[in-house]
């Protein structure tokens, strides 16, 4: 009887653990103030080109033709991601936590928008997610929402698959066949994922002293 009950008591204990999935930022990128962006313990960056990263503070927006007119409507910062030459990859790379609970897609949030004079299109505005740890598409390169005059917002859902957690994933902006004063423009970006926390001290003691009970109940 105490074993049945310790049982019980166990299961409704993981069950309870289970319920309280953690939402975890792994990717927040304002570029506060013009900054660059940020290496973290979960994400960092690099592109194709050779030239520095070319972000700007929110000021900037206004002398790259954008205007406001998206959610949030005034960005702390954002990035050009064609700077000094003709095609650039911006490649976002995020390590996802080995407790990640893989039944629930991830959630991309990022505001892209044009650079434009007296004009629009004329380059190539590209979004690729790619998990390379095995090597799996996760999203094929397609346009992102970038409009004349102001920031989109986008919400790219990501679909884990069994196993995905530990693995890394590339974010790659792909821009090319830019000509003078046109441009993808990025800003806010935050990728989100759900962890499942570790199994608590209650269920782990608890499990020790199930075995326990079982072996005496075994040896008598």
């Amino acid at each position: 009887m105490r074993i049945s009950m310790l049982a019980a008591y166990l299961v409704a204990a993981v069950f309870c653990q289970a319920s309280h999935a953690t939402v975890v930022i792994l990717l927040d990128e304002e570029f506060i103030n013009g900054t660059g962006p940020t290496n973290t313990s979960t994400a960092t960056w690099s592109q194709t080109d050779s030239d520095p990263f070319e972000v700007y503070s929110n000021a900037g927006f206004a002398v790259r033709g954008i205007s406001g007119g998206a959610t949030p409507s005034t960005p702390l910062g954002g990035l050009e991601v064609l700077a000094g030459a003709a095609a650039n990859v911006v490649t976002i790379s995020v390590l996802l936590p080995v407790n990640l609970d893989d039944t629930v897609d991830g959630d991309f949030f990022f505001l892209a928008g044009q650079r434009i004079e007296g004009g629009s299109g004329g380059f190539e505005g590209d979004l690729e997610i790619v998990n390379i740890t095995d090597s799996r598409t996760i999203r094929s390169k397609a346009a992102v929402d970038h409009p004349n005059f102001t920031m989109a917002v986008n919400n790219v859902s990501v679909d884990f698959l069994p196993g995905d957690a530990g693995d890394t994933l590339e974010f790659k902006f792909y821009e090319s066949a830019g000509i003078p004063a046109r441009g993808l423009q990025l800003a806010n970006l935050q990728f989100e994922a759900t962890i499942v926390p570790e199994p608590s001290m209650v269920a782990v003691t608890g499990l020790a002293s199930l075995a326990m009970l079982a072996g005496r109940r075994r040896w008598r």
